[in-house]
């Protein structure tokens, strides 16, 4: 499976969708960003190819080479590779889906339906073009707040799952701040409950006990992310 991230608004979470949602999710993928103003994926485990909108050609010939792969478009790059998407027609037959991530925001909301409308006039096929809604509150209305993308997916151009649902969780700031995926927050198997008994200062103490409250984050966002992804390819 080859997925793409991509909108054309800024910080709404393409990079979070690449590296937590779709990369552990897809053993043995490839990952590339395609970003100009600054590198966003980080992780320990992988490595990242990053690309100029420029070499659009390149990512296209790489990816079908990949029987997996995971390609995090940057919001200053969108607009290149539309452009070279049209020039090399047909080239988005060799994505699988294009996935939009949407928050609470009236600009953003419009811009990602833009997004998905641009990629429809390109010739996306709208059951490969699929909305996540991302840093969602657990205590507000998704449709009240996203009620008119759903009436315009109704129209076929794009696809939005009310189970496609990111909500919000502190714990990705601090996988920011720790420079890890969520994934490799999971994948550490150090025990901060012993550290902490055996902790010599109150720094110390307050590493153990923030990453033990991180691991436990990380439990219920995992489980979150495993919905959104089988929403969103009916798993």
């Amino acid at each position: 499976m080859r997925i793409a991230t991509i909108s054309i608004s800024g910080n709404v979470g393409k990079t979070t969708l690449a590296k937590n949602l779709f990369y552990p999710r897809l053993p043995g993928a490839d990952i590339f960003e395609i970003e100009t103003l600054n590198s966003g994926i980080k992780l320990k485990s992988a490595s990242v190819k990053s690309l100029r909108a420029s070499s659009y050609g390149a990512l296209v010939d790489s990816i079908m080479l990949s029987e997996s792969a995971v390609i995090d478009i940057g919001a200053s790059n969108i607009e290149g590779v539309l452009k070279e998407m049209q020039e090399l027609d047909g080239s988005h037959e060799d994505f699988d889906f294009f996935v939009i991530p949407i928050v609470k925001d009236r600009k953003v909301i419009e811009e990602s339906v833009k997004t998905a409308l641009l990629l429809s006039g390109l010739g996306v096929p709208g059951e490969k073009i699929k909305m996540v809604f991302n840093r969602f509150p657990k205590d507000m209305d998704l449709q009240e707040v996203f009620g008119q993308v759903f009436k315009i997916a109704n129209d076929g151009k794009f696809s939005a799952s009310k189970d496609a649902v990111i909500y919000e969780n502190p714990v990705y700031a601090e996988l920011n701040k720790l420079e890890i995926s969520l994934h490799e927050l999971n994948e550490d198997k150090t025990d901060y409950r012993a550290l902490l008994k055996e902790a010599k200062n109150e720094k110390e103490q307050k590493h153990c006990l923030a990453m033990i409250a991180n691991k436990r984050r990380a439990t219920s966002a995992t489980q979150n992310l495993d919905v959104v992804f089988n929403a969103l390819f009916e798993r």
